[in-house]
């Protein structure tokens, strides 16, 4: 079983493939999108890279990281969010509010209004541009 990948740059698997005759107008943004809609259909488990980030919390929501494919956890110093499940969260039916954050799209919401969260999340491996790398295993 294969545990360690090397990755390559999409922009040369791009390069690789624009050598057929067929595929010449072949776009980068095409290839990563087709990239990311088969990662996506295939599951691939093997390819996500646990990470950490930090995540600046404004006006009750943050920017996600690019990278991030699914949330493992939410912290904020040593309190752990709970994902938020209902629409009543925060209405006064308890003495005691607890922690939670919601996504949606590329942006986390929180139940505080400032602060700074750590996100343990599964991602894609990308190079210093944000564009995804593809395991270098024919």
């Amino acid at each position: 079983m294969v545990t360690e990948f090397n990755y390559i740059n999409i922009r040369e698997v791009l390069s690789r493939l624009l050598r057929h005759p067929l595929l010449t107008d072949l776009t980068l943004e095409a290839a990563i999108q087709y990239t990311l809609d088969f990662i996506a259909a295939m599951g691939l488990p093997n390819v996500y890279i646990n990470k950490i980030a930090s995540v600046e919390i404004d006006n009750y929501r943050g920017v996600l990281p690019c990278d991030l494919v699914s949330i493992e956890q939410v912290r904020c110093g040593n309190i752990y969010l709970r994902s938020m499940t209902d629409t009543f969260n925060g209405t006064g039916n308890s003495e005691k509010e607890e922690a939670t954050f919601k996504t949606q799209g590329n942006v986390i919401f929180t139940s505080f209004k400032t602060g700074e969260v750590e996100i343990s999340y599964k991602a894609i491996a990308v190079d210093e541009d944000g564009l995804p790398m593809l395991p270098d295993n024919a």
